[in-house]
């Protein structure tokens, strides 16, 4: 199963590599896409890529696991002074 990702041509097996290693990287690391400076609502579009791509091959576990930690980002954000509230719905 092709996952959603037609918009550019792309080896497969690369590809899945690549999200596997980002996915066993975020469980434990998940604070590092703040660290390189990527802001909170591009933090939670790169989980949600992530998300899409096991969804697609019916991988629920790590979705819930990528859905954990987005939600973790999502409270980190709310405790900053002066952040919103944020529902997940909103983000997108």
């Amino acid at each position: 199963m092709k996952p959603a990702f037609d918009f550019f041509d792309y080896d497969e097996d690369l590809l899945e590599q690549a999200l596997e290693s980002s996915f066993f990287f975020l469980k434990d690391n998940w604070r590092f896409l703040e660290s390189l400076g990527f802001e909170f609502k591009t933090q939670c579009a790169m989980i949600d890529v992530i998300i899409k791509f096991f969804s697609d091959k019916e991988e629920y576990e790590k979705c819930s696991e990528l859905l954990d930690i987005k939600n973790k980002i999502i409270s980190t954000y709310e405790m900053l002074p002066g952040a919103d509230s944020v529902s997940s719905s909103s983000l997108k």
